[in-house]
Order: C-alpha cells, then structure tokens, then sequence
C-alpha cells in the first residue's frame, strides 16, 4: 500500500486529549458527539502493523485514542490517520486498522459484554499539500462496479476527512478551540507559500503594502497565541521578536511550533 513520504508534523500536536475533543466538538458537527464522556479520553495502543514496513511509516502519521459513552460502560474507537499528501487507498488502511482493533480487543478479551465490537471512527486530518482530496472516502468506492444485488457482499466503511487548509472553521468553535487555531495556522501557511502563484493583471504597489503588512501582522498575532497557549505567556523580547520578523521567518517559526518542545527552540535563529 502506498504512503506520503513527508510526515506533515501533526501527531506530536493530537497527543493532548484537549486537542482531541477541541476537534471532535469544534470540527465532527455530528450529534454522537455530544454523547461522549470527554473525561474519560485516553489514549489507545494500536496492534502494529504485520507488514513492518508499514508499520514504521505509519507510526508519525498514525494516533489512536478511545473513550466512553456519557453515562454507560461502552467504548467509542478513534483512529486517526494525518496525510501530508493525497494517499488513494486510505479508505482501505482504515479498513485494515479497524480490523486489527477488533481482533486485539477480541484477543484481549476486552469485548463489550454483549461480545459485539465496539464503535470505530476513522478520522483524516489532511493538511493539504497535494491540492484538493480527491480520494475515495468509502471503502466501498475501491471497489469495482457489481451486478444489482451483489454490492450488499461488498465491504463498507466509511471514514471523516477534515482539510486542514480548507475546512471551514466554525465561529461556534471559538478562539480558545486549540484545532480551529491549528487549521488557521494552516491558513497563513497556505497563503504564504501560494503568494508567487498569484499572478493580477495590475497592482496598486501602496495597497499591495498595505496588504502585506496586515498579512504579517495577522500572521504574528496568531503565532503570538499558539505561542501564549503551548508555552506560556511571552515575554518583552519574544513579542519584539515576533514584531520584527518577516513573513518567511514568521513561516519557519509557525513549522517549528508543530514539534518543538520550548519557546526558545521555535524562536531560536
């Protein structure tokens, strides 16, 4: 099975349980959601991969975390998947994951009393750097056309896919939902690396100006927030820093964000 060969950073970010439910609440509009019990979330430890191969490409692109019904005793799956770039048979990885997961659970004797399997949701956060999605998101989409009557023997599974570039971000989210500050971190990136595309027949070089500084300025008071929010608040010289760096650095800063483990390993020259 194919795989992206650039890890888009997203996993060390979706290790915060906050994280998660921000994205569930802010992004999943579904009504189960509001069924979930968000204290109980924790993570969960996937049954690797048989294909080894597999497995250590998948293990930077892949999280899974679970938690319980509000009020009851069953468990609700989450298998994330984070894309750099368009893979065309996600829809079957979420197929083979969620088989494993019922195996392990069987395997564990970890079933529900009534020894069904639990729900499982696979959710795709792409940060869309191949352009628009265009892969199938149902298993059943892979497979070939059937005569009437046979599709019921086909294979069903559907998975979320959420654009990191292009989802819409809902006000009901609010500014404090950590994942509707990540999709518009994408959002400044995205335009970021577009600017050299966009080609106008004529431009006014003051409102140019004018648009590029509110771009940057727009562009550090966001980083100043996921900065305020991951490390604590900035100091004097961190905002002078952010008040002074150009588009690129303020770019290569927002990139660093997504792994580094201190202010001054993102703000570092």
């Amino acid at each position: 099975m194919s795989r992206p060969t650039q890890n888009c950073g997203y996993r060390p970010l979706f290790s915060d349980p906050r994280m998660i439910e921000d994205l569930l609440r802010g992004f999943v509009r579904e009504p189960w959601v509001d069924r979930l019990d968000f204290g109980s979330l924790a993570p969960w430890d996937e049954a690797p991969d048989p294909d080894p191969d597999r497995a250590a490409a998948a293990s930077g692109e892949e999280a899974a975390w679970r938690l319980r019904w509000r009020g009851g005793r069953s468990w609700i799956y989450l298998l994330l998947a984070f894309p750099a770039a368009v893979e065309g048979r996600l829809a079957l990885s979420f197929l083979l994951r969620t088989g494993r997961l019922f195996r392990d659970l069987e395997q564990r004797g970890e079933l529900p009393r009534s020894g069904r399997f639990p729900a499982a949701v696979g959710i795709a956060l792409y940060s869309g750097g191949d352009g628009l999605w265009t892969a199938p998101r149902e298993m059943a989409d892979l497979a070939e056309p059937v005569p009437l009557g046979l599709e019921k023997y086909s294979p069903r599974l559907r998975h979320l896919l959420l654009d990191a570039r292009r989802e819409p971000v809902p006000e009901a989210a609010g500014t404090a939902n950590r994942a509707a500050r990540l999709l518009l971190l994408e959002r400044t990136r995205g335009l970021a690396s577009n600017a050299e595309l966009t080609v106008e027949p004529w431009r006014d070089p003051w409102e140019e100006s004018r648009r590029e500084a509110s771009r940057r300025e727009g562009a550090a008071e966001l980083l100043a927030r996921q900065l305020d929010q991951k490390f604590g608040p900035l100091d004097a010289r961190d905002r002078a820093q952010l008040a002074a760096a150009g588009p690129e650095r303020l770019l290569l800063w927002a990139e660093r964000l997504l792994t580094a483990a201190s202010m001054a390993e993102v703000l570092a020259d």
